[in-house]
């Protein structure tokens, strides 16, 4: 899909049409996201192994924000034991290391789910063999449910931030956490606050008193820097339908920032509007930021998503 603005999209066409699936994909499509790198445009995303028909994950690489695109061949991430979904890659603007970020399915067996990152090479697919896997963060709070995913890390000096979800999609409960250290493989340390106090969440008071709340479990974000603003762009069921037709509904809002404790906050889903994204003037300044907009926004359809 493609916007000028982050409100009004465009479809732009799909990453695998029809009869173009990966030939170790059976099918399962989840959770894919869009960057450019080194110079190339790649997805990453997850789908089930015909070998292990465990969740693996794979990247597909096109010259062009809006393809075609070409599975490489083969899952980049396998765990014979556990899938692995939700694929994040980040590079520090530190020091210009690339890292792949991901999750196992450890809910799916009755355990906590865990979230892993790993240097990637600059090929944005393969790996060092002396390249540790971190393990970053665990389910390990009551609200979360045994579920931690959907991660999206950025670093805002001089605190590196990790957003992810938490609790069942499936749930009102859903929601976002952040969690937050000062380097890019942890520690972490998580934002311990009650339900309603984290970072994004439904609105509890409406919801719980049986009325209309609009929106209910949002979360499995991506963050975008607009010059000095970050926005939130992510997906909530509507209230009274979740897990029924028509599914999901994309949202944005704009994070605000605590100037005592650093930590980032929106609180609930806007059900008014709101003043969109400012877009700078100039079509050299505004190529530069469709330039980032195509390399940062997560896919939650299998469409391209760029800036026009």
């Amino acid at each position: 899909m493609t916007s000028t603005d982050l409100i009004n999209w465009e479809k732009a066409g799909y990453v695998f049409p029809s009869g173009s699936w990966p030939v170790w994909a059976t099918g399962y499509m989840w959770a894919p996201e869009i960057h450019y790198v080194n110079g190339m445009f790649h997805v990453y995303f997850s789908a089930k192994s015909n070998i292990n028909q465990r969740f693996s994950i794979g990247v597909a690489q096109s010259s062009s924000h809006t393809g075609p695109f070409v599975d490489v061949g083969a899952p980049i991430i396998e765990n014979e034991e556990l899938g692995v979904i939700d694929v994040h890659w980040f590079m520090d603007p530190i020091d210009g290391k690339p890292y792949v970020v991901w999750k196992t399915d450890d809910n799916a067996v009755g355990q906590a789910a865990r979230i892993f990152i790993r240097q990637v090479q600059e090929d944005g697919i393969t790996f060092s063999e002396d390249a540790p896997i971190n393990h970053i963060l665990s389910a390990d709070l009551q609200l979360e449910q045994n579920v931690v995913e959907g991660p999206w890390i950025i670093f805002k000096d001089p605190f590196y931030y990790l957003f992810y979800s938490g609790n069942g999609y499936l749930s009102p409960h859903y929601y976002t956490g952040v969690a937050r250290g000062f380097s890019v493989t942890g520690p972490y340390e998580k934002q311990e606050v009650g339900e309603k106090d984290v970072f994004l969440h439904t609105d509890l008071n409406i919801f719980n008193s049986g009325e209309n709340s609009t929106f209910v479990g949002p979360g499995h974000g991506s963050v975008v820097s607009v010059g000095e603003d970050w926005w939130f762009v992510y997906h909530s069921w509507r209230w009274d339908q979740v897990g029924e037709s028509p599914g999901r509904v994309l949202l944005l809002d704009k994070i605000v920032w605590d100037d005592t404790t650093n930590w980032p906050h929106i609180g609930t889903p806007s059900i008014q509007s709101s003043q969109a994204p400012e877009l700078l003037a100039s079509d050299q300044d505004k190529s530069s930021v469709a330039n980032l907009w195509a390399k940062v926004l997560r896919l939650y359809d299998m469409v391209t998503i760029h800036v026009a």
